[in-house]
């Protein structure tokens, strides 16, 4: 009987590590999806805002092949 609790207590511990590394991860690589989603529309915001003001030097260059490529 006290070996099935340590199993059972064992096995609690390896799926509660692993479930919370699996948060950990899903919360890095969204974190990090939402940096690359959110610093170019802030970039590209900014600029359109210069112009607005009448700074037609600025420029700006993307090496992005997706929608926010195409924005810039």
């Amino acid at each position: 009987m006290t070996q099935t609790h340590n199993n059972i207590n064992t096995a609690q511990w390896q799926m509660g590590i692993t479930t919370a590394i699996a948060i950990l991860a899903g919360l890095l690589i969204s974190w990090r999806i939402t940096l690359q989603i959110t610093r170019p529309l802030h970039s590209t915001l900014m600029l359109a805002e210069r112009i607005a003001k009448g700074d037609l030097r600025q420029a700006q260059t993307s090496t992005r092949r997706d929608e926010l490529g195409q924005l810039a």
